[in-house]
């Protein structure tokens, strides 16, 4: 009976060592359904040029490990030009005085791993639209005169991203998505989100 007991506690030992203790940074990571947060973004794009960006998001827990959100980002495109090519077909590109891409998705993400691990890597996929515009100067026989361009496509988009959090409310979130569509670029953010409190 005696050895039978020290076996079983030998054994047993290990076993609850192994068994995850409840914390703030479990808590934090597998939060209750409606929880929100929102995050703010900073970094740049590719494929369109090579420019930064910056936005804002928000999300919402809809079960264990994935979030629903939405995003705004802008990222200014200065010195290229998209669009649709000048009428007059021996127009010369002078300047450009400017444009921009911004971009409203809404995406879904789904936490990998353990809820308690600490980074916690995630998957991301959604659909939104991008609106882009620029400004340019064109010099030809006639003249100088100004183009204006802007067109708003539907993009879908994928990517993954590592979630780490600082407390049990704050945490960074460095990204990387694709963006599918007529247009096509693959953006690079760092986000510091805030976790509100569960009621």
């Amino acid at each position: 009976g005696y050895t039978r007991s020290m076996s079983f506690g030998r054994l047993a030992l290990p076993l609850l060592l192994l068994v995850p203790l409840p914390t703030s940074l479990e808590a934090a990571s597998s939060r209750e359904t409606g929880t929100g947060e929102i995050t703010l973004l900073l970094g740049g794009i590719a494929g369109a040029g090579a420019h930064p960006t910056f936005g804002a998001g928000a999300g919402i827990t809809i079960g264990r490990g994935m979030i629903l959100g939405f995003e705004a980002t802008h990222s200014p495109l200065r010195g290229n030009v998209y669009g649709d090519p000048p009428e007059r077909p021996d127009a010369v590109l002078r300047e450009t005085a400017g444009g921009g891409l911004t971009d409203l998705n809404f995406n879904l993400q789904y936490q990998m791993g353990p809820f308690y691990s600490k980074p916690q890597p995630y998957l991301a996929a959604g659909f939104g639209w991008v609106r882009s515009s620029t400004t340019a100067t064109y010099q030809d026989s006639e003249g100088a005169f100004i183009q204006q361009e802007a067109s708003t496509h539907r993009l879908a988009n994928f990517g993954a991203g590592l979630r780490y959090p600082l407390s049990e409310r704050i945490g960074v979130r460095p990204e990387v998505r694709v963006f599918v569509g007529n247009d096509a670029f693959v953006s690079f953010t760092a986000g510091v989100f805030y976790q509100f409190p569960s009621r």
